[in-house]
């Protein structure tokens, strides 16, 4: 995906943000034609880009901070569906599912 990623932007202009959390979901900012624009994906390469709690929550807290800063959005999806890992059930909230699917 990242490969992806450069292929769109300008050449050295993507700065991913929290790239050692929720490996699943890349944000980032770039610049497109010379704008700066916000990136929302998914690695599918890391367990099939599912969307799991810590991605949902690393999206969503990119996508308010773009609209904070009026920041247009380029999105890659590539997603089969979300994930409901075991180990996090103690700290699941349906909604904290649904945040990265309201986003847009």
């Amino acid at each position: 995906m990242h490969q992806v990623i450069e292929s769109v932007v300008d050449q050295g202009s993507f700065i991913e943000i929290q790239p050692m959390w929720a490996l699943n979901a890349i944000v980032g900012l770039a610049r497109i034609g010379g704008h700066s624009v916000g990136i929302v994906a998914q690695e599918p390469a890391v367990m099939a880009g599912v969307i799991d709690i810590d991605a949902s929550d690393k999206m969503t807290r990119f996508v308010r901070m773009c609209d904070c800063f009026n920041l247009p959005l380029v999105t890659f999806v590539d997603s089969p569906a979300s994930y409901r890992r075991r180990a996090g059930t103690r700290r699941y909230h349906p909604t904290w599912g649904q945040a990265a699917l309201r986003l847009f």
